[in-house]
């Protein structure tokens, strides 16, 4: 109900406050009645519960009469509907398009809701090897290589297709994650194939006389497809150096825990001896000193297993393949 109402006073801004703006647009564009039409059902699908249907109405009042303040309610929609991507994109237009008419405290409202999207995608930054090659991402044509700037992609897996005539078709699928930059760098090889031309072979010619009649039975011989090659990762060695490293040092810091708990048990022991008859203090002095220096030497293999464990995770963590790197966020809604 809370959007209803949104949209509801931003269709008084659309339909008001915007025929100035839309005075000197192409007439074959703008057409106000069929706008208004859209957007009144956009408002009946979504208090009815059917969000996808009214985001699609939403878009097409806008197409029939593209007035900035749409862009807002778009926005709002794409946002309820888990669609940051394209939230942003319309909240980045509308505050481009309104920056000499919009106050301070409406500027910084909207600029709020768009970093609350933007928080939501990655972005995945593409170099391919030849250049112009096509580029899908989720059978959605990004365009092609190379790319203006980065592909922005909300959270989660996505799956990326790389094609060019003459070359073999790749696919790769990339996890995103928020507010993260994974970067994509693909060879294309060569379709060997289709670089090849296709020898000739002249049949023989029919008997004068004899028409030459088709095999039924015979079923052409047909040429696969280009195969799809998927980019799995190798497995680091850094990452097995480390796992290794840290079980080792896991179990070298228990032997000496272990250890150290012995023998400080063992020289409590002998210490309690030696305060006992005079005759025994030699034995249990001596006792108490070996139990001292065995202790002093499990404290060295409990440091030890500690440092093993340190470095192993060390190593185990920066061999992670396709670590995501941060980046900042821009205030103004730049990307």
């Amino acid at each position: 109900m809370k959007l209803v109402s949104v949209i509801t006073l931003m269709a008084l801004v659309a339909f008001v406050a915007s025929p100035a703006r839309a005075a000197g647009a192409d007439p074959v564009v703008i057409d106000r009645a069929a706008a208004k039409e859209h957007f009144a059902r956009a408002k009946a699908l979504w208090a009815a519960g059917r969000r996808e249907d009214a985001a699609r109405e939403l878009d097409l009042a806008y197409q029939k009469w593209p007035d900035p303040a749409q862009l807002y309610n778009i926005g709002v929609l794409n946002g309820e509907l888990g669609r940051p991507v394209e939230a942003a994109q319309a909240f980045e237009r509308y505050l481009a398009e309104e920056r000499t008419s919009l106050g301070p405290a409406t500027r910084k409202s909207v600029e709020a809701l768009l970093l609350k999207q933007l928080a939501q995608t990655g972005t995945i930054e593409v170099h391919t090897t030849p250049d112009d090659v096509a580029v899908q991402m989720d059978g959605k044509s990004v365009g092609a290589t190379p790319l203006a700037s980065p592909i922005r992609a909300a959270k989660g897996g996505h799956v990326v297709e790389f094609t060019r005539n003459g070359y073999q078709t790749q696919m790769r699928r990339i996890e995103v994650q928020p507010q993260a930059r994974v970067v994509v760098d693909i060879t294309l090889p060569v379709d060997l194939r289709a670089a090849a031309p296709a020898p000739v072979v002249s049949a023989p010619a029919p008997a004068p006389g004899r028409a030459e009649k088709a095999d039924p039975n015979q079923t052409p011989i047909q040429e696969p497809g280009p195969p799809v090659v998927s980019g799995a990762p190798a497995t680091n060695r850094s990452r097995v150096a480390g796992t290794v490293l840290v079980a080792t040092g896991l179990v070298a810091a228990l032997t000496g825990g272990l250890l150290v708990w012995k023998f400080s048990s063992d020289a409590n022991a002998a210490s309690k001896r030696a305060a006992g008859p005079a005759e025994g203090y030699p034995l249990a002095k001596s006792d108490y000193d070996r139990a001292l220096d065995r202790r002093l030497m499990s404290f060295g293999l409990l440091g030890a297993g500690a440092v093993a464990s340190g470095l192993g995770w060390y190593l185990s963590v920066s061999g992670r393949p396709d670590a995501p790197h941060p980046v900042a966020l821009l205030m103004r809604g730049t990307f």
